[in-house]
């Protein structure tokens, strides 16, 4: 009787174990998604700045 409580207890250990375990994965994939996106968003800020720079310098020009 207590020995297979025993082994109930350790089965539901292991699965806990494994369910941390993939829980840890899941936090480290949605990290790498949220540092490849906050990479995107700044080269995105970047290529918009450079853009609204371009389409100030050709106004500049086209009004001189």
């Amino acid at each position: 009787e207590l020995k297979m409580e025993r082994d109930v207890l350790k089965t539901k250990e292991y699965e806990l174990k494994m369910e941390k375990n993939m829980l840890k994965t899941e936090r480290d994939v949605i990290k790498t998604e949220r540092d490849g996106l906050l990479t995107e968003n700044a080269r995105l800020r970047r290529a918009l700045r450079d853009l609204a720079q371009m389409i100030s310098d050709v106004i500049t020009r086209f009004f001189t």
